[in-house]
């Protein structure tokens, strides 16, 4: 009788040991085909495949991205040093990798100096960042002290990336050094920008060491100038009053 439960036990022990064996070489396969996946994808060409043909492919591929919840797609560390969702942003893949990345659990709040979003906006990926957000990415999460909203200022983002970040309840006064109606004035942009980020609430009398409009008069943006006072920006000079004033309350 004891003989055989040493049998038994030994036979559930080698089991144990080849399921633990297996999951390792499970996982080491996986992180084999996110990056084999995340190099090769722009060579499978399917635009030219049979609907039918190019269907099997990604399932096959996202087959493998789940199996068995592979949470590993976040602790790879690529030679760039970021996660594969990073490497996949940079690179010029695919919008399926960043879908099927995403499908298997990838953080989209992960922080490897910038996060995806914020590389995104910086690669003017506007389906990756429509992606990202709806997958939970946060907008108003801070990299080298920006939003996501003072990225898309800085890169001279479309007005697409804009009404993006605006739907998604953004900080439109977000201060870091500046808020982004400040930064959006230094980077000169647009007015039809300078527009949408009043619209949305931005506070046009907002003061680090200049106002917007100190800077928009700094920078000749006449057409800003104008909309800005239109908008309820005060000169220079009421600016010092107002600023007497909450002082002596």
């Amino acid at each position: 009788m004891r003989l055989l439960q040493e049998i038994e036990n030994e036979q559930s022990q080698s089991q144990e040991k080849g399921l633990e064996e297996e999951r390792e070489k499970e996982i080491e396969d996986g992180k084999k085909l996110i990056l084999n996946f995340l190099t090769g994808f722009e060579s499978i060409p399917f635009d030219k495949l049979a609907p039918r043909q190019a269907y099997d492919q990604l399932a096959k591929i996202k087959d493998g991205l789940l199996k068995n919840n592979n949470t590993f797609v976040n602790k790879i560390i690529t030679e760039t040093g970021g996660t594969p969702l990073h490497y996949a942003i940079k690179s010029n893949v695919n919008i399926e990798t960043i879908k099927l990345l995403i499908a298997a659990k990838s953080d989209v709040n992960a922080e490897n100096k910038w996060y995806p979003l914020h590389l995104a906006i910086r690669y003017c990926k506007i389906n990756t960042i429509q992606i990202l957000i709806a997958a939970g990415a946060k907008v108003n999460y801070r990299a080298d002290e920006l939003t996501s909203l003072h990225c898309a200022i800085k890169y001279h983002s479309p007005k697409e990336v804009f009404l993006l970040l605006l739907s998604s309840n953004v900080d439109v006064n977000a201060e870091t050094k500046k808020t982004p109606l400040h930064l959006a004035c230094i980077e000169k942009l647009d007015i039809e920008i300078i527009r949408l980020l009043v619209c949305a609430g931005a506070n046009v009398n907002a003061q680090t060491r200049l106002t917007p409009l100190q800077i928009a008069k700094k920078n000749k943006m006449l057409d800003v100038v104008s909309f800005l006072k239109k908008a309820g920006a005060v000169d220079e000079e009421s600016i010092e009053e107002v600023s007497q004033k909450e002082n002596k309350k």
